[in-house]
């Protein structure tokens, strides 16, 4: 985890060479329901991956609890992606490398269109 700018903040980057398809780490968090009037979401949400008929949407929120993960940023070419995965009952975002990522490389992933809403795209 390392510094970028002030526009990027923090950034995530591999400390050694990254196989193509391998595990990277899993999104963690705290899962909690996202209100339809007033928005608890913020920077660090990640939507969970199971809506139903009653609009309750939740999401995986890493601002103050989480791992290494949530320092992933967004790339229009991301060299990561998120998966979800099935275990003992409960549904999990995993990151894998898409493409075989060298040392010293930042890990990015592509946030989706719902995280982008209003804020301005940075390329």
């Amino acid at each position: 985890i390392r510094w970028i700018d002030e526009a990027f903040g923090y950034g995530i980057f591999a400390k050694e060479t990254i196989k193509g398809g391998a595990y990277v780490g899993e999104y963690t968090g705290v899962v909690k329901r996202c209100h339809l009037i007033y928005s608890n979401v913020n920077e660090y949400c990640f939507h969970y991956p199971i809506y139903n008929l009653f609009f309750n949407v939740h999401t995986i929120d890493s601002q103050n609890k989480g791992n290494e993960i949530r320092y992933m940023n967004h790339s229009n070419h991301p060299n990561c992606e998120s998966v979800i995965v099935y275990h003992d009952g409960l549904l999990h975002v995993c990151i894998r490398a898409k493409e075989e990522i060298p040392t010293g490389t930042e890990l990015t992933f592509d946030y989706g269109h719902d995280w982008w809403g209003d804020r301005k795209v940075i390329e």
